[in-house]
C-alpha cells in the first residue's frame, strides 16, 4: 500500500522523519473522525506533514503501489 522509501529502492536522499505507518495512520484517524487537519492529535506527526503527504498520494505525485 504505501511506496518504499527511497533509501531502500538505492537512490541517496534525506531520512524519513515520520515513519509512513504513522501518517497513514493519521490519515485514517482523520477520515474515520471527520474532524480538521488542525484538530490532528498530538500523537501523529504534524498536520502539515500528514497533509503534504496526503496530497502527494491523491495527486499521483508518489506511487501508492
Amino acid at each position: 500500500m504505501l511506496p518504499d522509501p527511497a533509501r531502500l529502492r538505492g537512490q541517496s536522499g534525506r531520512r524519513e522523519t515520520h515513519c509512513r505507518r504513522a501518517i497513514a495512520d493519521a490519515i485514517f484517524y482523520l477520515v474515520d473522525n471527520g474532524i480538521k487537519w488542525r484538530a490532528l492529535p498530538m500523537d501523529f506527526p504534524p498536520c502539515s506533514t500528514v497533509y503534504n503527504y496526503f496530497a502527494a498520494w491523491a495527486t499521483g505525485e508518489q506511487d501508492c503501489s
